[in-house]
């Protein structure tokens, strides 16, 4: 299989997707990952969301994306979140040789029969590292330090590629939820979540242009839409 991403926006040509048939019944679930103890979840709908899926990946074919379906395995119970099993930069495919948590092992396993790749188009990276932490822009990634990505996998994964961490803290899942890569030279931020160093880093690398939308004022957070022109150096 050819790959290539570059960025986070170009138009998406093929996909991995999974059906959450394996997620548990919300009432039956008892979370042992630390952050979920720590910080509690939402509760789920899990007809409701195996229609929203199913919608969704209806609307990616009607813009003539190619859908790659994992076979779903009964044990694998987070097999739908495919983006932390793996990430692509440019041509290769990177993925944690072992994951943190022990109900996401063997999930790679699956995901890398699907695709077919070559041996060379695959890197097994060191420590933990998820996909959610990884975002692309020209070549290079801005990787989240989080409870799920380290340093260790980092500092491999720097010997392939370009690499800026950020730290998470224990209170952010993956960079992805506090930073989104926008076409036209945007970025959606919420820099509140932020340590003071990577919050100096990005309003440094994005000119300052604050969205004037109360709603975004007005949340705790303080969303900000603003430019990433000449993001890196």
């Amino acid at each position: 299989m050819k790959l290539h991403i570059g960025d986070e926006f170009s138009p998406l040509k093929k996909v991995v997707v999974c059906y959450g048939t394996s997620i548990p019944k919300v009432n039956d679930y008892q979370p042992t990952d630390p952050q979920e103890i720590k910080w509690g979840w939402k509760k789920w709908d899990n007809e409701k969301l195996i229609e929203q899926q199913y919608n969704f990946f209806q609307k990616l074919k009607q813009y003539q994306v190619e859908l790659i379906d994992l076979n779903t395995k009964p044990s694998l119970t987070w097999q739908m979140y495919t983006r932390d099993i793996g990430f692509v930069i440019d041509d290769t495919f990177y993925y944690a040789a072992k994951r943190t948590l022990a109900a996401r092992n063997g999930e790679i396993d699956l995901l890398l029969k699907a695709i077919n790749l070559n041996p060379n188009q695959i890197v097994g990276l060191p420590g933990k590292i998820e996909g959610g932490d990884v975002l692309i822009n020209n070549s290079t990634a801005l990787v989240g330090i989080s409870n799920r990505t380290n340093q260790e996998a980092i500092d491999k994964l720097s010997k392939y590629v370009k690499v800026k961490p950020i730290y998470l803290g224990d209170s952010v899942m993956h960079l992805d939820t506090v930073l989104t890569l926008l076409p036209k030279q945007y970025a959606l931020v919420c820099l509140d979540l932020l340590s003071p160093e990577d919050k100096t880093f990005l309003e440094k690398k994005i000119p300052s242009y604050s969205s004037n939308d109360q709603r975004t004022k007005a949340t705790r957070n303080q969303r900000f839409y603003r430019q990433h022109q000449n993001y890196f150096c």
